[in-house]
């Protein structure tokens, strides 16, 4: 039986809900992006291969699961900053053949309008902070390109020129009576960006299997986990089992932020 379980996926794919389910769990200390998070600085020095960063946030974050981990417990994680960068070092320093992952999914193109529409993308800082960007040196997936130019060139130009059309916008937004838009060509390549933070999300998953085939692994989609029968198939994968109260949170939406 996994003693340890984390989660693989994007953010805006359910992970905080699956964080309430396993509220529900008999045994289980269950928690949604705890201190350390693992996201910012850290997170996208270890995406561009310097790790040491990183080294420092995972011996915080192992140190966290062992203080809030019982014999009789299992401690549980819903955090997608995993998959980018703790993740990786959590076998240095737990069991392997005792973590278990979820690797939960949702519609590509449903994550990558919903990051849009909560501001979320990797061509703003907000979004840098928590999302895997087109400039990161240890993609697997080829980053998006426009106009023939090379990825990381093409991402650096759309930042650029969204982050002009943001100063633009505040400089202009008491004389004109209509907000200046950004370019369409940036607005498009901002959704495939998006798209391809979900796709580099899923190949990153497939190669932490590769890598650590002693874990217990569970494939779930965000619409499964509004099925009871589902859930209790899941948590009878890691050897679990849920207590009376799960029935009244199944199937309710959270973190809806503006959609």
């Amino acid at each position: 039986m996994a003693k340890y379980i984390f989660s693989i996926n994007t953010g805006r794919s359910g992970s905080e809900y699956l964080h309430r389910i396993f509220d529900h769990v008999h045994n289980c200390q269950s928690f949604h992006e705890p201190v350390p998070v693992g996201r910012g600085h850290a997170m996208r020095s270890f995406l561009s291969g310097n790790e040491r960063p990183m080294e420092k946030v995972s011996s915080a974050k192992a140190q966290f699961v062992r203080d809030h981990s019982r014999e009789e417990t299992v401690y549980f994680e819903s955090n997608h900053c995993f998959i980018k960068g703790f993740g990786w070092f959590m076998p240095r320093h737990l069991p392997e053949d005792e973590l278990g992952v979820i690797i939960l999914k949702r519609d590509p193109n449903a994550i990558a309008k919903s990051y849009w529409r909560v501001g979320c993308s990797p061509l703003r800082s907000f979004g840098r902070n928590w999302l895997i960007t087109p400039d990161a040196t240890q993609s697997i997936v080829p980053p998006p390109s426009k106009g023939g130019l090379p990825p990381k060139l093409t991402y650096w130009f759309a930042k650029l020129t969204k982050d002009l059309f943001s100063l633009l916008r505040s400089i202009t937004k008491h004389v004109s009576g209509s907000p200046l838009q950004d370019p369409a060509w940036v607005t498009q390549y901002e959704l495939e960006a998006l798209r391809w933070y979900v796709d580099e999300t899923h190949a990153k998953a497939s190669q932490f299997r590769e890598r650590f085939p002693r874990a217990s692994y569970y494939e779930i989609t965000i619409d499964d986990l509004n099925s009871l029968t589902e859930i209790h198939k899941m948590l009878r994968h890691f050897g679990l089992s849920a207590n009376d109260g799960l029935s009244d949170i199944v199937g309710k939406p959270t973190n809806l932020k503006t959609i």
